[in-house]
């Protein structure tokens, strides 16, 4: 499970990537081996800090999981799980955790909780809560950032995208599944379909309030988006014009149902139904 290193050198990081996770893999050697004037004296003195306790508990077994690339000198498994939960697994025998909660579209609650072994003399106590309040003092630094990322976001002064390093993964990785998920709630939900089949079969599978909440949206924007898809040649609409212009499709679909027939289906219908529409011809 631990490599014990007798030397300082540099730390690498890698990144294996899993559906519901990505697993970052740092090496490099413990602190407690650097040189002595690389080390704070609290470090020295309470054979602890930062990355955890010195003298490292041994599990009786490697635990199965961690160090996926076999990484020489490895030091740590640092599991980004989404939607806000993160897991680092140290080789010195110790992990904690992180979790993200959303307070409001710019605040959130940042939770850390770390895990020992049960201390059992009063040198292994202290070497614990010098890890812990280290932790607190640096992620409270990391954190302050944070503060200077969402003025600059709500400054509206940078750019739509930006690029994302790897040590970015729990980013990267948080807006690709919401991408994922919105992605595949549209395919399901969606009202942007292409042909009138499709608009009539999902305006049936509809209950009125469905459609209603639609109509409701809808409506009072399709001169604004019309407008906006005007802007632009029919035959060769963006995507995004495309989906608008299919949504507003759907709006004309169900108006009848919402404003005249008050249900799905047309009143008086009996059992006629339609069983085919051909598309508009060019």
């Amino acid at each position: 499970m631990r490599s014990r290193p007798r030397a300082a050198g540099p730390s690498t990081t890698r990144t294996w990537e899993r559906e519901w996770c990505r697993t970052s893999t740092t090496s490099g050697a413990p602190r407690r081996l650097w040189p002595a004037d690389y080390q704070y004296p609290i470090e020295i003195a309470t054979r602890s800090g930062l990355f955890g306790p010195g003298d490292e508990p041994d599990p009786g077994t490697e635990l199965g999981g961690t160090n996926p690339g076999k990484v020489r000198k490895w030091a740590m498994d640092n599991f980004q799980i989404f939607p806000n939960m993160e897991i680092l697994i140290w080789a010195s025998g110790w992990y904690l955790a992180y979790r993200y909660w959303p307070t409001s579209y710019h605040t959130h609650r940042f939770e850390g909780t770390l895990f020992f072994p049960k201390a059992t003399t009063a040198s292994e106590r202290a070497a614990q809560e010098c890890a812990v309040v280290m932790f607190k003092e640096f992620a409270l630094q990391d954190a302050g950032t944070l503060v200077g990322t969402q003025r600059a976001l709500e400054s509206r002064a940078a750019r739509d995208d930006f690029p994302l390093g790897d040590q970015e993964l729990l980013v990267r990785h948080f807006h690709r599944s919401i991408a994922d998920w919105v992605e595949e709630y549209e395919r399901k939900n969606t009202w942007s379909l292409a042909t009138e089949p499709e608009r009539y079969e999902r305006r049936r599978a509809s209950d009125m309030t469905e459609l209603q909440a639609l109509y409701d949206v809808g409506f009072p924007r399709i001169e604004e988006a019309l407008g906006y898809c005007d802007k632009f040649p029919l035959d060769a609409l963006p995507d995004r014009a495309r989906r608008l212009l299919e949504l507003v499709h759907s709006i004309i679909m169900v108006w009848m149902c919402v404003e005249i027939w008050h249900q799905p289906r047309v009143v008086d219908g009996a059992d006629a139904e339609i069983h085919r529409v051909a598309e508009p011809l060019p």
